[in-house]
């Protein structure tokens, strides 16, 4: 679920990984590619550009394509040279940008990630914790991210646009802990009025009380990760929950007043086929759910799936069979009336997942917990600062005890990289890149340069062009890891 679902060893449709034979992320290639988990592999381009689009695709969780997510989770972002005239847009282009210092602002977004699951999944390689006679360590953990948000909140008052909890399976928590922790939030930061509060939801584990305790806190809006309606395929993917279990949640979520709900499906299973992906959605949408989300099944090496498909116990569809899923995905969608605003999301009118377009409209957020990633605008708004926290737990735990604030790198992006990050992140979006915004943002230069990176995918149909900006066409999406690289070159 951003898992960031939000965003499992699964990538979030965004990008693909690789389908025909091994379960290894695949680098950028001229090939199907609209997701691919890829964390950092290099320090070339196009490994560059795969490791910048997984941080933006999910929740926050991790470097790789998301839900979710992760991730699992308002404006355009603050464009250089807004109401500054055509000399201040100028001076921001990527070979001027005087970027130096982080910029006071109000925090717009906040990723929390409890990692913590009562088992890790066949194809799971995020970053959780089993649950299993962990009390002492998620009562340590819950204390950490109250010193941890008090650090954030010092820096970046609120109040915040949107909240989202990720995981980790957060419903599988006492809902006392999470209830807590969403009070420090409201005291620390405040809520915008009508802020968007996300909690991810696994169905079964007890999710029914989970949901009536945090509904009464103030959360308004669950991502479910139901992943499949069809047992064998849950069975097949290791999951602990059954079809019949999903409807039971969506039945506590309705009888506690939340009916802003996402559900996560995901795509290139071990024998699935297009017409069982169109199933699946069909069967999601008859729920009445105002948002789907879809992740392409990516194994990284080390996981039990992965091993499972190496030794031929489990066959991968091939490549060009779940380019057809993703097309089957966006037409048996958009029967339903869910429209793609975003080459993984689908939602009807209004109900667009808030926090997620923070992340590809660059508009800042922070992040608090293990392997969360947060992002601020530098001083000038034509760059912005990334952030990762530690992502083992008792390294984690004991940066935050030793007074530190658990932080184990930075990246400062601005220049060429910013544009073409921007750009990348934009044509995720349905609405595209706007002409005048990009040469706000990055200066009259960047019209011309992106002009010229898209005109070798123009004749393919992968991009459409108007007096007004670039969007990419579906096919444009499932080729996007091509594209994407591109801007980087």
């Amino acid at each position: 679920m951003p898992r960031a679902t939000t965003v499992p060893a699964i990538a979030p449709l965004p990008y693909p990984g690789d389908r025909a034979a091994s379960p290894r992320a695949a680098r950028c290639a001229g090939t199907v590619g609209w997701g691919r988990g890829v964390r950092g592999q290099g320090a070339g381009a196009r490994d560059r550009a795969c490791e910048l689009r997984a941080w933006a695709t999910g929740a926050g969780e991790t470097l790789r394509v998301a839900r979710r997510r992760g991730a699992r989770r308002g404006g355009a972002g603050v464009p250089c040279g807004r109401g500054q005239g055509a000399e201040r847009a100028e001076e921001c282009a990527p070979t001027a940008c005087r970027c130096r210092t982080l910029r006071p602002m109000p925090a717009t977004g906040l990723y929390i990630h409890l990692p913590f699951c009562r088992s890790r999944c066949a194809y799971c390689d995020f970053t959780v914790v089993p649950l299993a006679g962990g009390g002492d360590r998620v009562a340590a953990y819950f204390g950490a991210l109250h010193r941890q948000l008090g650090q954030l909140a010092s820096q970046f008052p609120g109040p915040l646009a949107t909240l989202y909890l990720g995981g980790g399976t957060p419903s599988a928590l006492d809902p006392g802990q999470v209830v807590r922790l969403l009070d420090e939030v409201h005291t620390l930061f405040g809520l915008k009025a009508g802020a968007e509060v996300t909690v991810e939801v696994n169905p079964g584990d007890g999710a029914t009380p989970f949901i009536r305790e945090v509904a009464g806190a103030g959360v308004n809006r669950l991502s479910i990760g139901a992943q499949s309606f069809d047992d064998v395929e849950l069975t097949r993917l290791g999951r602990r929950h059954t079809v019949a279990e999903i409807y039971q949640t969506l039945a506590a979520a309705a009888a506690a007043g939340i009916d802003n709900l996402s559900l996560d499906l995901m795509v290139g299973l071990p024998g699935q086929d297009a017409a069982r992906v169109a199933a699946n959605v069909a069967a999601a949408a008859a729920t009445g759910v105002p948002h789907l989300s879809a992740y392409l099944l990516h194994l990284e090496e080390s996981v039990p799936m992965a091993r499972q498909v190496r030794a031929g116990r489990l066959l991968l569809p091939a490549e060009g069979a779940v380019a057809e899923q993703y097309r089957t995905l966006h037409r048996a969608a958009a029967a339903a009336g869910l429209v793609a605003y975003e080459l993984s999301n689908f939602a009807r009118p209004g109900a667009e997942a808030r926090h997620n377009l923070g992340y590809w409209q660059c508009r800042p957020c922070l992040a608090a917990g293990t392997g969360a990633h947060g992002m601020a605008l530098l001083d000038d708004g034509c760059g912005w600062e990334r952030w990762a926290n530690e992502t083992d737990l008792d390294r984690f735990l004991a940066a935050i005890a030793g007074g530190g604030d658990g932080i184990v790198s930075r990246d400062r992006v601005t220049g060429a990289t910013a544009r073409g990050e921007w750009t990348m992140l934009r044509l995720r979006l349905a609405a595209g890149v706007a002409r005048a915004e990009l040469a706000g943002r990055f200066g009259a230069g960047a019209v011309g340069w992106l002009e010229r990176a898209l005109a070798p995918y123009r004749g393919r149909g992968w991009v459409a062009e108007s007096p007004a900006g670039w969007r990419l066409t579906v096919e444009g999406w499932l080729f996007s890891d091509t594209l994407f690289c591109d801007l980087f070159e």
